[in-house]
Formats: structure tokens, C-alpha cells, sequence
């Protein structure tokens, strides 16, 4: 069945000073509401209120997370560049040993960050939900 939606035609006026708006806005901004008025008649009619609560060390490890997650793709990319630059050089032989070996530390480079971004991006939803 489908339910029918109250109208809502009343009005009600109160008013208040700067400093109350600011608190009612602060309070507001803190909620999961998406409209002032929703919010507010939430309030007067003693409903319970979805507050939004980020912990601020998780806040503060996302942070450091995104940082170093901009750290490490700049690395990867900067090292992804030296050795293609070194592929170059293929016809000098002490270089084709070292790109043997170093090839694999790309990879092993590159898997890393790959792992680090994947911690960051479950880290970043889990914050997002709190």
C-alpha cells in the first residue's frame, strides 16, 4: 500500500538572536539531517537526531595516509621513469644485470603502494561512516 504523505501547511515563527542561530547551525551541521527545518522538527518533537562523530586520531590517520599515499605515487612514478629511462641503455652490459635486478624491486615497489592505497581508500570509508 502506498502511504500517503502528510501535508505540511503550518507555520511556525520563532525568533532568535545571532548567537543562537550559530549554535542551532553548528548543532545542525554535526547532524546526518539535510535540511534545517527536518532537523529542527526532530528537536521540538524530542525525535532522535543522527549525530555525525569522527574520531579525530582516525581523522588524523587519514590525514598522514593521504600524505604518504601522495609520497609513494610520486616515488613509484619517478622510479617507474628511471628505469624506463635505463631500458634505454640496453646495449651497455653492466646495466642489463641491473635492470634484472631492479625490476623486481619495481614490482615489489609498485605492489607495495598498490597495497597502501587499497588500506587507505578501506581506512577513508570507515572514517566516512563514523
Amino acid at each position: 500500500m502506498k502511504e500517503i504523505k502528510k501535508l505540511k501547511d503550518k507555520w511556525l515563527h520563532i525568533r532568535i538572536d545571532d548567537t543562537e542561530q550559530k549554535q542551532i547551525q553548528g548543532l545542525f551541521a554535526k547532524s546526518k539531517d539535510r535540511k534545517l527545518s527536518g532537523y529542527l522538527r526532530k528537536v521540538i518533537l524530542q525525535k532522535p537526531v543522527t549525530v555525525i562523530y569522527h574520531n579525530q586520531s582516525l581523522d588524523d590517520i587519514v590525514t598522514v595516509l593521504t600524505r604518504l599515499q601522495n609520497d609513494l605515487n610520486g616515488l613509484a612514478n619517478n622510479y617507474n621513469q628511471a628505469v624506463h629511462k635505463l631500458h634505454t641503455l640496453r646495449d651497455i652490459p653492466e646495466y642489463v644485470l641491473w635492470l634484472i635486478t631492479y625490476e623486481h624491486d619495481r614490482k615489489k615497489l609498485l605492489d607495495d603502494v598498490a597495497e597502501i592505497k587499497s588500506y587507505i581508500r578501506k581506512t577513508a570509508a570507515l572514517w566516512l561512516q563514523s
